[in-house]
């Protein structure tokens, strides 16, 4: 699966969609505490209602965590049921987000 920013392109910052990919599933399996299962998790894989572990709380520890570890700042308007879809859409919305911040 490959990322892109808002316009289509890859994110400026040196950060490519796949690595920003690979950070995301990183950042929710530690902070969810499932590392254990972090083999299992894919850019497909559903996230809410899926994952027991993310209830709504755990969605705030989650936008947190991600904006440490991204150095970003997320409006808490843009945060949708679409971005929590799967780690794909949440990658793609931190992707674009990254794109964002650093162009």
């Amino acid at each position: 699966m490959t990322l892109t920013n808002a316009a289509g392109s890859p994110s400026p910052g040196g950060l490519d969609a796949d690595r920003v990919l690979e950070r995301v599933t990183r950042v929710l399996a530690v902070t969810l505490g499932i590392e254990d299962r972090l083999e299992e998790l894919m850019p497909g894989t559903q996230l809410l209602d899926s994952l027991p572990e993310l209830d709504s709380m755990a969605i705030i520890d989650v936008i947190l965590a991600t904006e440490e570890a991204f150095g970003i700042e997320i409006d808490e308007t843009e945060i949708t049921g679409d971005v929590f879809e799967s780690i794909g859409s949440l990658a793609s919305f931190v992707h674009a987000q990254v794109g964002t911040a650093t162009g």
